[in-house]
């Protein structure tokens, strides 16, 4: 609903101003009124009405104001459909007429930016009652539009007792706060969010003391908007922050908790049956849950209690499918079997396969022995939840007693049954083991493919016709026929087993009543012969039958190579470098793999041929193929890194007196240069000398002369580099040091050393030094400079640079 901003015009005039020109009233409207100012107007019909109670001219609410152009007495009004009233236009104003600025059919009205979202709405509580006026009922009802086109509303609750609302139309999931729930106010105001205005809402309700202690909410009320009474309103605008909203706990652990519970109750343990009930009844009924610990504490109780659900003990219906152990009377009661056996034949039995019985050995914790009641031995055997396959190993009394006696071993006297349990229908099958178990493939052959595999297994090995008969499903139709040997036996045998629908059953083990197995292809490698549909011919392949592991691995017939040899007999290296053997094994169909290896990894090592140098020596490389080999002898040396360059210094300086010596210095360039040793040699022996550390002595003799010192790279390089020094006539004779010899702490200071000289002309020059920067430093002129904060003494010295070896030295107390 759009607000509205009137400029109402009214100009009443008397008699006597009807009488007078209109240009006198156009001016006066022109003068008093600013039209500049009116923004956003719009021009309406006269069936909007126009009121003029007065002659003043009123403008409300202008946002902007603008100069307006009135020079030619004519009226623009902005933003109204470009309507522009000039004195020419005798509708206007003419003799006799009621003045209206807007002519009688308009009538201007300022329009809001936008339209207002927070309004006042008549809220209706409804139940099966009918309308509700009293303690749901709900008044003052405030809504503000979202800008995803949804609302807030806040109302208050009229009888002020109900702190809590459910938005839901089911009470049980309100009391079990599956739902989001809001709480009111301190002034009973409710902030609740709604997606329009035309559907109803539904809502429980309920106070402090039903739902700290978990009572049932109200009856569900059901909420309508009358957007017929939607009204303006003052009130602020609804906000999200006053939506004390209660995040809907999480009943996702326990509808599955509740899923769990089996139908039919009847069939378990009175006791347990009733602990059931009563955690679901917990979970669905009247119960305190307004935290998820609350709910998970609940969801636990009903969960252990599906858990320790027991059946009742059933008497099971007994079919033997064997003379050689005989079951009279059978009773499931929940974890346990329980049978009794026709005759004395067994005192013990164990749980398990025969396999895990005879790992098992003689240890008879894990027996389960038998009662003699009456002449007949009952067995208590136990079962999992669920379990319907129970194999056992009945251990003969007779063959146990022999053992004993160390006539015979402890696995002739186990024999492999079963028991097969139906709980719905209350039947006990008993048998020799027959268990069929699927084998993992693996496929390691090309163009040859099984499927699928299992392994049945039929008694055991003291049974009469112990078999394991290995089943196979091909991945193809290539081939028709199967045999256990060689292609040349296959192909010369009598007898070999068809494949059908690309299935085939083959005995892998047989032997009878405890003798000599008579087959036996487990747990090895065995070949396999396939007949090939499309050329006639008999293809070998490698099959391995793991029962243990219950894997089936099949790999090409083993054709061991003959000879290797290798693209090279020797390599040299440098550190780091690395090249690739290429291995040739003879004949090129075999299935020996190539192994490579070092016999020194700190020299160099090997990776699939690519031998990579590693440090300075010598290994051998193998190549490795069966029962063949190849070597090639690698020789690793370090990188040599030529000389660049030579740069050479003279300490202490490049002009020395006749008769002293001079230290040079050369810097090689690069730092990591293989060989940094140099040969130094004099352009004039007769000058001066130098030996081979670099140490230059001048002659006596030599004052004034000039002499080259060259340093020449011994690493074949060839760079040199040269030095001139030049020998003076005069030498220095003493140093004297003047200056302050107190200086405080921070300080600076500038001492002067006097040089004496002597035989002529000398190198003057002094290099300065202190024998504690920590307290003081001084630079290539003297200046001394003390550290701030620091106090002591320190030794300033001046040492002449011509080599004669002359200095001086003055102490400088810091205070």
């Amino acid at each position: 609903m759009k607000q509205r901003r009137k400029a109402i015009l009214a100009l009443l005039l008397s008699a006597s101003v009807a009488a007078s020109p209109i240009v006198s009233a156009t001016s006066v409207f022109a003068e008093d009124l600013d039209f500049a100012t009116v923004e956003e107007t719009e021009v309406t019909s006269e069936d909007a009405g126009s009121d003029f109670s007065d002659d003043s001219i009123s403008i409300e609410d202008s946002d902007d104001v603008t100069e307006a152009d009135t020079a030619d007495d004519s009226i623009l009004i902005d933003n109204s459909d470009s309507a522009e009233y000039s004195e020419s236009d005798t509708d206007v104003f003419s003799a006799g007429d009621e003045v209206d600025a807007f002519t009688a059919a308009d009538e201007v009205s300022v329009q809001a930016d936008e339209e207002a979202k927070t309004h006042s709405i008549k809220v209706t509580v409804v139940n099966s009652k009918g309308v509700v006026s009293g303690m749901y009922a709900m008044d003052n009802a405030i809504i503000t539009k979202q800008d995803d086109g949804t609302y807030l509303v806040k109302m208050h609750q009229a009888s002020e007792n109900r702190e809590y609302m459910a938005l839901t139309n089911d009470i049980t999931a309100a009391t079990q706060h599956r739902v989001d729930w809001y709480v009111a106010d301190s002034n009973w105001y409710y902030t609740i969010p709604v997606a329009n205005l035309t559907d109803p809402v539904y809502a429980s309700f309920s106070y402090a003391k039903n739902v700290n202690k978990g009572s049932k909410w109200g009856n569900v009320q059901t909420i309508t908007f009358d957007t017929s009474s939607i009204a303006d309103t003052t009130e602020p605008d609804v906000d999200a922050s006053g939506m004390n909203k209660q995040v809907a706990l999480d009943y996702t652990a326990a509808d599955a908790a509740l899923a769990s519970v089996p139908e039919d109750l009847s069939i378990y343990t009175d006791e347990t049956a009733k602990a059931v009930t009563d955690a679901v009844n917990k979970l669905k009924g009247n119960y305190k849950a307004t935290q998820q610990s609350d709910v998970d504490t609940l969801v636990t109780a009903l969960t252990d209690a599906v858990k320790a659900l027991r059946k009742k003990a059933v008497s099971l219906t007994v079919t033997n499918k064997t003379g050689m152990f005989n079951v009279t009377d059978a009773v499931l009661d929940n974890d346990k079997l329980i049978v009794t056996l026709h005759g004395t034949g067994y005192h013990y039995l164990y749980k398990g396969t025969y396999e895990e019985a005879v790992e098992n050995g003689d240890n008879r914790d894990k027996w389960i022995a038998g009662d003699n009641s009456s002449g007949k031995w009952q067995f208590t055997i136990p079962v999992a939840k669920g379990e319907t396959f129970v194999p056992i190993v009945a251990i003969s009394h007779s063959y146990l007693t022999k053992y004993e006696q160390g006539k015979n071993s402890l696995e002739r006297a186990f024999y492999p049954r079963q028991a097969v349990i139906d709980q719905n229908a209350a039947t006990l099958v008993t048998g020799d083991y027959d268990h069929t178990k699927n084998l993992t493939v693996t496929n390691n052959v090309k163009m040859f493919k099984v499927d699928t595999a299992s392994l049945e297994t039929i008694g055991g090995p003291n049974s009469n016709n112990y078999k394991e008969i290995l089943h196979l499903t091909m991945g193809s139709t290539s081939f028709d026929k199967v045999f256990i040997g060689s292609a040349v036996d296959a192909a010369a045998a009598e007898t070999t087993t068809d494949i059908t629908d690309q299935k085939a059953d083959l005995t892998v083990k047989a032997n009878a009543m405890g003798g000599e197995a008579t087959v036996d292809y487990l747990e090895k490698e065995v070949i396999f012969s396939f007949h090939s549909v499309k050329n006639d011919s008999w293809y070998e392949r490698v099959f391995n039958v793991n029962k243990t592991n219950g894997t089936l691995t099949i790999t090409p017939v083993s054709v061991p190579a003959t000879s290797i040899t290798l693209n090279a007999s020797s390599q040299n290296l440098i550190t780091g470098e690395s090249f690739t053997l290429t291995a040739t094994v003879e004949p090129a169909k075999t299935t020996d793999t190539v192994v490579w290896s070092s016999s020194n990894e700190a020299v160099a090592t090997v990776s699939d041929g690519t031998v990579t140098a590693a440090k300075a020596g010598t290994t051998e490389i193998t190549a490795t193929a069966g029962n063949v080999k190849a070597t090639c002898t690698v020789t690793v040396s370090d990188p040599v890194y030529k000389v660049t360059d030579i740069k050479l210094t003279a300490a202490p300086s490049r002009r020395i007196a006749a008769g002293k010596k001079v230290k040079l210095k050369a810097s090689i360039a690069p730092s990591n240069a293989t060989d940094k040793s140099v040969t130094w040699t004099s352009s004039n022996k007769k000058v001066a000398t130098v030996n081979a550390k670099g140490l230059v002595t001048f002659k006596k003799n030599a004052g004034g002369k000039k002499v080259t010192i060259t340093a020449t790279a011994k690493d074949g390089s060839k760079k040199f580099a040269k030095i001139t020094l030049t020998c003076m006539k005069g030498s220095v004779k003493s140093i004297k040091l003047s200056g302050k010899t107190t200086v405080k702490s921070g300080k600076t200071t500038k001492l002067k050393a006097k040089v004496s000289t002597k035989n002529g002309k000398a190198n003057k020059t002094v290099v300065w030094s202190s024998s504690n920067t920590k307290l003081a430093t001084v630079d290539k002129n003297g200046k001394v400079k003390t550290v701030k904060g620091k106090k002591g003494t320190v030794k300033i010295t001046a040492k002449a640079t011509d080599g004669s070896g002359k200095k001086a030295t003055i102490k400088i107390k810091i205070k």
